[in-house]
């Protein structure tokens, strides 16, 4: 009940004081007050104007002037002078003697009337000036109402700075926005206005596109957003300056001025490779091994230091140097194998002491089975010579050293193509070799029939040159577009580098040039692979492969493929699928067959997610103990072109067919050796097939370096046929559209994709016989109906289909 009580008490005293609060908002009299009631406004001005004459700083006559100019209802109203007097009321009301403020507070008449007029009228102003919205309004008012409560001017302010930001951002002008910066300290789009002011000065930076033109934005704008970007130019263009002076010296230079730049280690790269190019001498292995020695902290070139050594010593049979570089290079390198190798070629043949001193040296480094083969073979001759090769063979087969024994014997046989003569000199060891698997495809492949009209030509001087070393050949699907890896050329820049050579109509090539996209004044690099279209490339840069791309302006820095691709010590050969879905690769490693590691080619296959999947081993049909090498799919994705030194092999490396069986990667037939008309007794490898399957592009040696050839497949190792889908792909202006296709077979599983060329919308695809197609594009923003191909029935033929593409409605 206490609470009740106190709760009705509470609520009274606030009745009371919203009525005594009522009376001081209210004035009981003022000068017109009774003609503006009725609407009577003459009058009401003409008594105000008489107690104005008699008194101007009265505060209810002032008030009263108040009252009928913010009255909305007269036809003379006007609210800024309204405000005018309710300000002098205020400041009337502010020095008023203790007399009239009682007077005025017994007329009702208190400071909380003349707060409420005064937010009331300046509400009024500011709804005036928002109609308007002007700067100029939004000025006046902040100008005039300053007895305006803060939230309104506050409002007012904001209105007043966007309109203001918008204009200056519509003139884009970098003054105007740092006069609105400075003047519009407290702004809530000073920020923004800020970032503009920078966003526009950087563009204008980056039209004048100079170093010096972004080195004064970062002086000028080192808290801006684009200040990174700036520096990053300032990197890349210093850059482009110092790869034109192309000196050691510019290099190192900028390495010291721009530690940070993402350019950086390739200028130290270039520096390095300069500072190697100019202490080493080509044809001096110890120049190398001084390089070595003076400049440990060049890791990569020591490394390139060494290999050329190598290269140096195996290529011209150097015994002191490869007894000097042994001991330089580490258990596991394949460098360190081939180096013993050569040294045990080198003393095995020449007496028993070289045997001995050889085998006490270096014995830990030869594998058991070669260590049997030679102590057979000693034991028949200290100087042992072709002359006793049948004792060395019967003593020894049918072990694989036998077999290579065979080989080298008949090998003058081979080269002058006596068939015959080699067939029956083979047959004579029969007894020694029984079934071994090598022997027997060997002595069929001798017995075959040769197929006439076969040879192998040369490509014109306009590819080949003199001196130079032409290898890995790679070409569109039309055979009009040839890139090679060339080396020792006039126009190489550095190592092994890329050049392209056009086919005219008249089916002649053009004078080959150097692709400066794809090549570079350090390390090798080596086309691998083309689409049929021409425009991805598989690429072999220094000893990571690299999918590359066809742009506008050329081609692209190129994508590394995964390290399932991208593995082990040694991966240079791979070829990407037609339908740039699955990639054949070489790679070394070690299966459960093997008792060391070979060459064996694997696949990686692309996933829904546009990943290469993991390295898969083709399996034992196709890898043997031995190396295999250099696979090329046909784009029937079902015939396997590849060089092994097994299967029965001619001399070293032979290219062997083998197709797929089914639909999984790892069953294949048997590989068949192409034919001895292609095949020779040294390495052939870097076979590369034209479309139709008839021709073949290879590199062989010729003289003192390699050429490219062209030679004629034999019928019984062409390739299925496919059929050749060409057009271009446009928009709805007829236009040339660049997109991606992609092509399903009739139960809706991706076959294939490729992009059309990037400025004309051109596409060239390769489909096998045999089954039909749905092919559309795809792409972003771009849909297009899909089409139906069928090859279940149609011979081989050239499709020639326009694919019109519209854009995607919005969502």
């Amino acid at each position: 009940m206490l609470q009740k009580n106190r709760l009705i008490a509470f609520v009274l005293f606030l009745l009371s004081a919203f009525a005594a609060a009522a009376q001081q908002v209210a004035p009981a009299s003022f000068p017109g007050q009774r003609e503006m009631a009725k609407g009577n406004y003459d009058k009401a001005l003409l008594r105000i104007q008489k107690r104005m004459a008699k008194d101007s700083n009265d505060v209810a006559v002032n008030y009263a002037a108040y009252q009928l100019l913010s009255d909305s209802s007269y036809r003379g109203c006007d609210i800024e002078r309204a405000y005018t007097y309710l300000s002098k009321v205020q400041r009337l009301f502010v020095h008023a003697g203790p007399k009239q403020l009682d007077r005025l507070a017994r007329n009702n008449f208190c400071g909380a009337l003349i707060e409420y007029d005064l937010r009331r009228v300046c509400r009024m102003a500011m709804r005036h000036a928002l109609r308007e919205r002007t700067i100029d309004s939004y000025d006046h008012f902040l100008g005039c109402y300053r007895l305006a409560p803060q939230e309104q001017r506050d409002s007012i302010a904001v209105s007043r700075d966007t309109i203001e930001f918008l204009e200056v951002c519509r003139i884009g002008d970098i003054a105007a926005l740092q006069s609105y910066i400075a003047d519009r300290p407290s702004s809530s789009l000073r920020k923004a206005a800020i970032a503009k002011r920078n966003e526009i000065a950087f563009r204008l930076t980056d039209s004048l596109h100079t170093v010096s033109a972004y080195e004064a934005f970062c002086l000028t704008y080192p808290e801006s957003d684009e200040f990174h970007a700036a520096v990053d130019s300032i990197h890349a263009l210093t850059f482009r300056e110092a790869l034109a002076q192309d000196s050691e010296l510019c290099y190192r230079d900028y390495v010291l001025r721009y530690p940070d730049s993402p350019w950086s280690e390739k200028a130290e790269w270039l520096a390095d490779s300069i500072e190697f190019t100019n202490e080493v001498e080509a044809g001096r292995w110890t120049s190398y091994l001084y390089y070595m020695d003076n400049h440990p902290d060049r890791k990569w070139w020591s490394r390139e230091a060494l290999a050329r050594a190598v290269r140096l010593t195996l290529e011209n049979g150097l015994v002191e140097a490869a007894r000097s570089l042994i001991p330089r290079i580490e258990a596991a390198d394949p460098l360190r194998d081939s180096l013993v190798e050569m040294l045990r070629a080198a003393y095995m043949h020449t007496s028993a002491q070289n045997y001995n001193a050889f085998y006490d040296e270096y014995g830990g480094l030869v594998p058991a089975e070669r260590q049997r083969a030679d102590e057979a073979a000693f034991r028949l001759s200290f100087d042992y010579d072709f002359a006793n090769a049948d004792i060395y063979i019967r003593t020894v087969a049918p072990s694989r050293e036998a077999f290579r024994m065979l080989q080298q014997l008949l090998k003058d046989d081979i080269d002058y193509r006596r068939w015959e003569t080699a067939r029956n000199r083979a047959l004579e060891y029969a007894d020694a070799f029984g079934n071994d698997p090598d022997y027997v495809r060997f002595v069929a492949l001798l017995d075959a029939p040769e197929e006439e009209g076969l040879s192998a030509e040369a490509l014109p001087v306009a590819v080949n040159t003199p001196k130079g070393d032409e290898q890995s050949p790679v070409f569109a699907a039309d055979e009009r577009t040839l890139y090679f890896s060339g080396r020792k050329r006039a126009d190489n820049i550095g190592g092994s580098d890329v050049f392209v050579s056009q086919r005219n109509a008249k089916g002649r090539w053009g004078n080959a040039r150097l692709v400066m996209d794809l090549s570079h004044t350090y390390g090798n690099e080596a086309p691998v692979s083309l689409s049929p279209d021409g425009n991805t490339m598989l690429l072999l840069k220094g000893s990571t492969l690299c999918l590359m791309e066809q742009g506008p302006k050329g081609w692209t820095e190129g994508e590394r493929l995964p390290c399932s691709i991208n593995t082990g010590s040694w991966h240079a050969d791979a070829s990407i699928a037609a339908g740039g879905t699955a990639i054949v690769f070489a790679a070394k490693g070690k299966s459960e067959r093997e008792a060391d590691s070979s060459l064996n080619i694997y696949v990686s296959l692309l996933d829904s997610n546009g990943c290469w999947g993991p390295a898969l081993e083709l399996g034992p049909a196709v890898n043997t103990p031995f190396d295999e090498r250099s696979p090329m799919l046909h784009p029937d994705m079902r015939t396997l072109y590849f060089s092994s030194e097994g299967h029965g092999s001619l001399g070293q490396m032979d290219v062997f067919v083998t197709r797929r069986i089914g639909d999984g990667w790892t069953e294949w037939t048997e590989p068949m050796n192409v034919g001895k008309e292609v095949n020779t007794t040294d390495d052939d490898w870097g076979f590369k097939v034209s479309a139709d399957g008839r021709r073949a592009y290879i590199s062989r040696r010729a003289g003192l370096s390699h050429d490219l050839f062209c030679t004629d497949l034999p019928e019984r190792a062409m390739p299925h046929p496919v059929t050749t889908v060409t057009g271009v792909v446009k928009d709805s202006l007829g236009r040339g559209a660049a997109s991606t296709l992609f092509w399903f077979d009739m139960a809706g599983r991706l076959v294939g994709r490729c992009h059309s060329a990037p400025k004309s919308g051109r596409y060239l695809i390769l489909l096998p016989q045999g089954a039909a197609y749905q092919l559309s594009v795809q792409d972003g923003c771009v849909v297009s109906d899909s089409q139906t191909i069928d090859l279940r029935e149609q011979a081989p033929t050239t499709i020639k289909r326009d694919i019109y593409v519209r854009m995607a409605a919005r969502q």
